[in-house]
Order: C-alpha cells, then structure tokens, then sequence
C-alpha cells in the first residue's frame, strides 16, 4: 500500500500532534487505546522522528480523554443529540464515544477532508463538513438536517486562531444553536508566550493565537455566554482521568504548584453554554 502524502496547511497540519500522541500511547499501552491512530500514523508519509517520545504527547493524549470525559458527561443526559467536532482534524472520537441516538459531524478544512477520506466512511451518523469553522455556511447546513440539543468541540483547534475569529465563531453558534454547548480549551499569555520552547510545537510553523488568561474573559463577550465547567487537568483533573495518570507525574505537578502557579494555569478546557 503506497504512503499517503501529508498535504496540509500550515494550522491544519498540528493535526498530527494529537494522532502521533494517541499513537504512541497506544503502542506503549498506555492512557489511550487507539488502534486506528496507529493506522493512521503507519500510512502517513511523514517523518515524526522529530517528536518521537516527547514528554507532551501525553499531554496530548490526556487532553483527548479530558474531553471524552466532557462530551460523555453531557451525552448522558440525552436520548438523542448533535455533536459538531470542530477542527476535527484526524480525530477518532466518534469512535469512542459516538453511539446510536447521536448525530455526528466531523468539521474541517477541504485539505483535511482529502486526509480523513482516507481513512473514514461517513455514514447516515456521520458526516464531514469541508468548511472553515469561521464560515457560517457549516451552520445552515447543520441547523437544516440535525436536531438540538447541540454539542460543539474544538480541541487544539480555535487557539490556533485570534479573538476576533473566536467571537466570530461564538456568534455563529449562539445564532444557529442557542442553548447549545461548546467545549473548547484556551491558553494563558504564559503558555503563548513559551510556546517556542515547547517541546513538539517548535517543530511546527502555526502559533497559538488566542489569549484568554480566565474562561471569565469570554463570558464578558456577551450576556449569552455562560462558563459551566472547567478543567485544569495540571491542578484537578477529573477522577476519571486521574486513574491514568502517572504518580510520579501528579507528584511532579503537587511539587511544582508550590513555586509556578502560571505554569499550572497555563492551559484549560471549558464547557459553556451559548445562547
């Protein structure tokens, strides 16, 4: 079988950050299960050596759950429901948590969409969207053929991008989907101003654009916008996800809260409630 070739733009191409997190984890049989990430990974025509067994990567791959963790939390509550993944990327989370009653799109770039035909079928469940998440054409087609409640995820995917497009984004939603929820992740000036140093960011030419040091931040964008829940899987992360956790790496964090706590705070995920 011929290598498939890695043709993406410049943000769309950190998609393979989270996949060769999943990847490698998987291999090591570590916090994540995803065998059609080493699928993925093993077809690509891309050299990882660059990122191989970097200590984020299993960020990555926690951050992955911590969003599962979200996204099943809110699903238990319907019978039936949309979800609309956001940046999609080479994601396999509809694999993990997509179930009958569920309505999934997968939303992305026309590059990517090349990508993810490669390796994915839709289905009268699932469907891909080959649009920018700041083009509102995804919202007429969704509100048109599925039904709410409405769940959106951007994971590692709207940071790359500023504010003005992220309050673009938010009015999108809350105008096609009110009462909607979007979970999301941002980072703080810190993590933006470091991120040159970061282990496999470096590696990439896209940058982390949208600075939100408090999840308040956004809620003063609008009376609409209302801040339910949010995980800081350095300080508390979920029970679930502690579970995967190495000791040594929570007793690394408990040790470093003690004299960084910008560090500790650099990165979040949110749900809010728009609309």
């Amino acid at each position: 079988m011929n290598p498939i070739n890695v043709n993406l733009g410049e943000v769309q191409k950190t998609l393979l950050i989270p996949l060769f997190g999943r990847a490698e984890e998987t291999q090591k049989k570590g916090i994540i299960s995803d065998p059609k990430a080493v699928e993925i990974v093993e077809r690509l025509d891309y050299d990882f050596s660059l990122i191989k067994g970097k200590p984020s990567l299993k960020g990555a791959a926690l951050r992955t759950l911590a969003y599962d963790i979200l996204l099943n939390e809110l699903l238990e509550r319907y019978e039936t429901a949309t979800v609309v993944e956001l940046g999609c990327g080479l994601n396999t989370r509809y694999d993990r948590v997509g179930r009958s009653g569920i309505t999934w799109f997968d939303l992305d770039m026309p590059d990517v969409y090349k990508l993810w035909q490669h390796f994915f079928e839709e289905n009268d469940q699932r469907r891909f969207l080959p649009y920018s998440a700041f083009d509102k054409k995804w919202a007429e087609i969704v509100s048109q053929s599925a039904k709410p409640p409405y769940i959106f995820v951007s994971e590692a995917s709207t940071i790359y991008f500023g504010e003005e497009d992220n309050k673009t984004l938010f009015s999108i939603i809350s105008q096609f989907f009110p009462g909607s929820h979007y979970i999301f992740d941002t980072a703080t000036d810190f993590f933006i101003e470091n991120q040159d140093k970061h282990d496999v960011l470096k590696y990439f030419d896209a940058r982390i654009k949208w600075r939100v040091n408090t999840p308040q931040e956004v809620e003063k964008w609008s009376e609409k916008y209302k801040l339910i829940k949010t995980v800081n899987f350095f300080r508390d992360p979920p029970q679930q996800l502690k579970k995967k956790i190495p000791w040594i790496y929570l007793v690394m964090v408990k040790l470093l809260g003690l004299f960084d706590h910008k560090r500790l705070d650099q990165y979040q995920l949110n749900l809010f409630r728009l609309g």
